[in-house]
């Protein structure tokens, strides 16, 4: 009996160490697979057609094989889904080797806004991690917007800080333009009764992109949670400049044991 349950312990850390083997293997993978540019931002008038190479680099000792897939992730994916063509669809690199990913893309004279697609290369794995049907993938964006035809807006919908953790501030952004915003905002708190600026400090700091016709929560951190008071929370963001803020300012009170906002 307890040689069955012995050889039941080995098989099952047999398998997670294919299973860790396997996710070792991915992440080495990937970073030996480079893309340049690794992302691409275009422009457009409607109607206009851009032709372009993206390069990608084996930097592995051995031979690799990818597929290409995109997805579109354009808020018009259902009115225009085929305005971007990559060739070729599957590509073998050579150790060292340097080859070019061409895409053409073609904006419809009705169009307007930005079209967005996630450009994905997928890689088998090899040895053990292959019995699993592993395949590592890394994704870039390409995007097109369509000049003369961005609509950009916005709004803080909520703030609030985590309860776990209150250092974190938790910003709900809507995008509801026609284009992603990539934009750093800032966090002003002051102290109600006194009017004092308590702190200040960025929101978004890293920019992660809030896409067109979504929403996304977007986090800033203080160095230390605030003490037992009431405050006034303000938020701004660029959108996607100076000239187009979008601000919300909401009431705060910490208690000894509670906190509560807006």
């Amino acid at each position: 009996m307890y040689d069955q349950i012995t050889f039941l312990i080995f098989e099952m850390l047999k398998t997670l160490l294919f299973v860790l083997t396997g996710l070792v293997l991915s992440s080495w993978s990937l970073s030996a697979l480079v893309i340049d540019p690794p992302g691409v931002k275009l422009s457009s008038l409607p109607g206009e057609r851009i032709e372009g190479f993206i390069t990608l680099k084996n930097e592995k000792g051995t031979p690799i094989e990818l597929e290409i897939v995109h997805r579109n992730s354009s808020s018009t994916a259902e009115k225009f889904p085929d305005w971007l063509t990559l060739e070729p669809e599957k590509m073998s690199l050579e150790p060292h080797e340097e080859r070019q990913l061409h895409y053409k893309v073609s904006i419809p004279k009705e169009a307007t806004g930005q079209f967005l697609s996630v450009i994905g290369f997928d890689e088998k794995v090899d040895g053990d991690a292959q019995m699993l049907k592993m395949r590592t993938r890394i994704s870039i964006y390409l995007a097109t917007t369509v000049l003369g035809t961005e609509i950009y807006a916005g709004d803080i919908k909520s703030l609030s800080f985590n309860p776990n953790r209150p250092t974190l501030l938790n910003v709900l952004l809507e995008n509801t333009g026609n284009v992603y915003v990539k934009s750093k905002g800032v966090c002003r708190i002051t102290d109600s009764a006194t009017g004092d600026l308590v702190t200040v400090f960025s929101v978004n700091p890293r920019k992660a992109p809030v896409y067109a016709r979504t929403s996304r929560n977007l986090v800033g951190k203080m160095n230390s949670p605030l003490q037992p008071g009431d405050y006034e929370i303000a938020v701004e963001f660029p959108f996607p400049d100076e000239a187009r803020l979008i601000r919300k300012t909401v009431p705060l009170t910490i208690s000894d044991q509670s906190t509560s906002d807006r």
